[in-house]
């Protein structure tokens, strides 16, 4: 029988299992080398987005519960805006319109995607929305508006949930006593050892560190971490109330743009084709294998100059004022994904 559960890492999935195990009367140790929301979590910074279109059944299902309870669950009612999604899809990337389509059709199979409307061309984006049009999007180019579709106010989130498995009882350890740096069985115990050489032990322990799982697990190459990478850019205040309220854009070919953050008024590019891999020695075996390169470790990172020149050409196609009248900020790598290999 379970009843006590070691979590190790504290970003999204950690905190959410650990308020989960919480509310059905667990008793939970959450560990984690930095106070919620950390750094090393892929959800640390401003926003992600909250959309239910998956080309697999099963991450629909899942996203449409998700979705439903970042809608109506006042633990979210301060940190989820559903701002809706444009997605634009060149006329030459007809693979990626076939993706997109068994996403709906996943999505509307489950009575979901009711509202989605299917337009073409710049002229069609800037008659509908005021702030894009300056746009210049090909006409030839398809695009799909989501209303139902919103973003989480990512580090926000995870410090709501943090909060709401505190007030259950979940107890967390944080530092150098909440780094996992080696997971051993003594005695046909699994232990985790941590940077300062305490000991933790539990009836289950659940590894939720994400990308950086295969310096504590032999994965076996199932797993590779791959960093996404995300600039920002600066707004003054003017420009934040003229933005504030703009959907996500979404770019097949050049990436996409979320709207401003309210508290810092920073406007976050992501570039999904782009990423890089940190290859290391594993601890495991006589082979190297990706693992995360944290930004707040080598605050010298950046981005590649051609990924900089992407993220300009994607503001100059959907608010050219932004893309020459403001400096865009070089972050790096600062959210490690994961690529698991089946």
């Amino acid at each position: 029988m379970v009843d006590s559960v070691l979590i190790v890492g504290c970003g999204v999935m950690g905190l959410s299992t650990a308020l989960h195990l919480a509310k059905k009367g667990y008793q939970v140790k959450a560990i984690d080398a930095y106070p919620v929301p950390s750094p090393w979590s892929a959800a640390c910074d401003y926003n992600k987005i909250i959309r239910t279109e998956y080309a697999e059944l099963v991450y629909t299902k899942m996203s449409l519960e998700a979705w439903e309870l970042w809608r109506n669950d006042p633990l979210y009612k301060d940190v989820y805006k559903e701002c809706g999604r444009v997605l634009v899809t060149p006329p030459s990337h007809q693979g990626r319109k076939k993706f997109e389509a068994v996403g709906i059709a996943n999505l509307q199979s489950l009575g979901g995607g009711q509202r989605i409307e299917y337009k073409k061309g710049g002229k069609a984006l800037a008659k509908q929305f005021k702030f894009l049009k300056y746009n210049t999007m090909s006409e030839q180019s398809e695009y799909k508006w989501n209303p139902e579709t919103g973003i989480g106010i990512a580090g926000k989130s995870l410090k709501a949930v943090y909060l709401a498995a505190k007030e259950l009882g979940v107890e967390f350890v944080f530092g150098e006593a909440g780094r996992a740096v080696e997971i051993k069985t003594e005695g046909g115990i699994d232990t985790v050892f941590t940077a300062d050489g305490s000991r933790y032990s539990a009836d289950q322990i659940v590894i939720a560190s994400g990308a950086s799982a295969g310096s504590l697990l032999d994965l076996k190459q199932q797993q590779s971490a791959t960093g996404l990478f995300v600039t920002h850019i600066q707004l003054t205040e003017k420009e934040y109330q003229k933005y504030k309220d703009i959907p996500v854009v979404f770019d097949s070919d050049l990436g996409y743009f979320f709207p401003p953050d309210e508290d810092t008024r920073i406007l976050k590019i992501a570039l999904p084709g782009s990423g890089a891999q940190n290859y290391v020695r594993s601890n495991f075996r006589d082979e190297t294998r990706s693992l995360p390169r944290y930004k707040n470790q080598h605050p010298e990172d950046t981005m590649p100059t051609e990924c900089m020149v992407i993220a300009k050409q994607l503001l100059a196609t959907y608010i050219p004022e932004l893309a020459y009248l403001s400096t865009i900020r070089p972050v790096g790598l600062p959210i490690p994904s994961i690529r698991t290999l089946l």
